[in-house]
C-alpha cells in the first residue's frame, strides 16, 4: 500500500474518532431538545365596586360572577419532610374595589380537619408574593434567593377566630394547656397567643427564615362544604407595613404562588402541595368603566 494511502486512511480514522468524541461529549446527558419555558398562569383581579363582610360569610354569589384560574399543584420535594399526598388543582379568583383586594382559593378535600391534637393536623392554605419584581426566584421554597410575603390561613385559626363548630368543645379536646388549673377565668395565657385573625402574615428570605410580622393586616375566612374548601383572603391595597409587605396597586402586576396542607394526610410544616408562580394583574378602575 502506498504511503499516501496509509496517511489518508489514518487521517480519516482520526477525524472519525474526534467526531465520535465530540458527539459523545455533547450528548453525554441525552439528546438535546428545544426547551420552552412554562408560561405562568395569569390571574386577573378586575375592579368591582363591591366588598365582602367576612363576618357574614365568604359571599359565594360574588365569586360566581368571576372567572377562575385553575392552578396545578405539585409535591414539595425540596426539603424534608417530603409530601406524600397531593392536593391539586386549586381554583383561584381575585378582585379589588380600589381600597381592598380579595382572593378566593378553592380546592377539593374529602375531610374537614380543624382540630389539632397529637397525631392530628389542621387543613391550611397560603398565598405567597414575590417582593422583588426585578428578580424572579429560581425556587419558590419560602423565598429561596429572594424575599417573599406569605398569607397563611389555617382551619384551626379559622375555628378559633370565627367560632365555628360551637357544638364541639375546643378546649376539652386539644392537648394545649390553655389555663392554669387554679384560674376560674383566663388571666395568664399559656402556650398560645391571642388569635386576631384566621390568617397569619409571614415573611421569609430563604429556607428556615420564616417569621411572623408584628403588624397583621390580612383577614380571611374558610368554609368547608360538600368535600371542598372555599377560603377568602382580604387586605387593604394601601398597606403601610414596610418593605416586608407586597405592594398591591391598581395597574400593577406581581408574581404569586399557592400552597395547600391536607391535615388528614398529616401535612404540616414543609409537607404540603405547592404551585409554581402565577402572574397577578390588578385591573385599573378606568378599564372596568369602559367595559
Amino acid at each position: 500500500m502506498k504511503k499516501s494511502s496509509v496517511i489518508a486512511i489514518g487521517s480519516v480514522l482520526i477525524i472519525a474518532f474526534a467526531a465520535l468524541v465530540y458527539f459523545g461529549v455533547i450528548h453525554r446527558r441525552g439528546t438535546p431538545a428545544d426547551f420552552v419555558p412554562a408560561k405562568s398562569p395569569l390571574l386577573k383581579a378586575p375592579y368591582i365596586a363591591k366588598s365582602i363582610d367576612l363576618s357574614k360569610g365568604v359571599s359565594s354569589e360574588i365569586w360566581d360572577s368571576l372567572n377562575g384560574t385553575t392552578i396545578e399543584m405539585m409535591h414539595q420535594t425540596t426539603v424534608f419532610p417530603w409530601g406524600k399526598s397531593l392536593s391539586s388543582p386549586v381554583t383561584v379568583q381575585a378582585f379589588h374595589n380600589g381600597a381592598e383586594i380579595f382572593f378566593r382559593v378553592a380546592w377539593k378535600d374529602a375531610t374537614e380537619d380543624w382540630l389539632v391534637k397529637p397525631g392530628a393536623f389542621s387543613d391550611a392554605c397560603a398565598v405567597m408574593f414575590n417582593l422583588e419584581p426585578e428578580f424572579k426566584p429560581s425556587s419558590i421554597v419560602m423565598g429561596t434567593n429572594g424575599s417573599v410575603d406569605i398569607w397563611q390561613w389555617k382551619a384551626f385559626q379559622n375555628h378559633e377566630f370565627w367560632g365555628e363548630h360551637k357544638e364541639k368543645p375546643l378546649h376539652s379536646e386539644t392537648f394545649a394547656d390553655y389555663h392554669y388549673p387554679f384560674e376560674n377565668e383566663e388571666i395568664l395565657a399559656v402556650s398560645r397567643t391571642e388569635t386576631r385573625s384566621a390568617v397569619s402574615e409571614l415573611h421569609a428570605s430563604g429556607v428556615a427564615t420564616l417569621a411572623r410580622k408584628e403588624k397583621q393586616t390580612v383577614s380571611g375566612r374558610g368554609i368547608w362544604k360538600d368535600g371542598a374548601w372555599e377560603v377568602v383572603f382580604s387586605r387593604p391595597l394601601d398597606n403601610d407595613t414596610g418593605m416586608k409587605s407586597v405592594n398591591l396597586k391598581e395597574g400593577t402586576k406581581v408574581n404569586c404562588a399557592f400552597a395547600v396542607w391536607n391535615g388528614s394526610n398529616k401535612d404540616r410544616g414543609s409537607r404540603k402541595s405547592i404551585s409554581g408562580w402565577a402572574e397577578l394583574s390588578l385591573e385599573l378602575k378606568e378599564v372596568a368603566k369602559n367595559l
